[in-house]
């Protein structure tokens, strides 16, 4: 891949992400009681933290998943900061976090091998987890995990 596609854009000019809304802007939907950026799945944990993925449908679109790049656990980030970036044969994408919140867990076997997302979007392959902490503030956050995963 060109460093002008790993930019966004790509030889004919056209920038992919166009072709996939769902994967950039303020646009959102609620999901189980949390704004959820489109192309992106939130299920709600008894810790009140949400485990985040990508959705089938976006997967879909975009092809085979080959890298992932994901935040730091412990981390905190507003409402729309990129927190997570993801590559396919196709496309380079940036999903943001849909409310200010902290980085409770990151999927980081994902980092060297990232096709659980292909496979199990929406179980093995789960990117993150995060607290709100518009709901839950940070002092009552338990101490972030990097080999924690999210329950069933």
């Amino acid at each position: 891949m060109g460093e002008r596609d790993r930019e966004g854009g790509s030889a004919s000019g056209t920038d992919p992400r166009q072709t996939l809304p769902e994967a950039s802007g303020p646009r959102s939907m609620e999901m189980q009681a949390c704004p959820v950026p489109q192309g992106l799945w939130a299920r709600r944990e008894s810790d009140h933290s949400f485990t985040v993925g990508l959705r089938e449908e976006t997967r879909q679109k975009v092809g085979r998943i080959t890298a992932f790049r994901g935040p730091v656990p412990g981390s905190s980030y507003r409402s729309g900061d990129p927190v997570v970036s993801i590559e396919s044969d196709k496309w380079v994408g940036h999903f943001p976090l849909p409310m200010d919140g902290i980085v409770v867990a990151v999927n980081e076997s994902l980092y060297q091998d990232p096709s659980p997302i292909n496979r199990d979007p929406q179980g093995s392959g789960w990117l993150f987890r995060y607290r709100p902490t518009g709901i839950h503030g940070p002092e009552a956050d338990p101490p972030p995990s990097r080999t924690q995963t999210p329950s069933a």
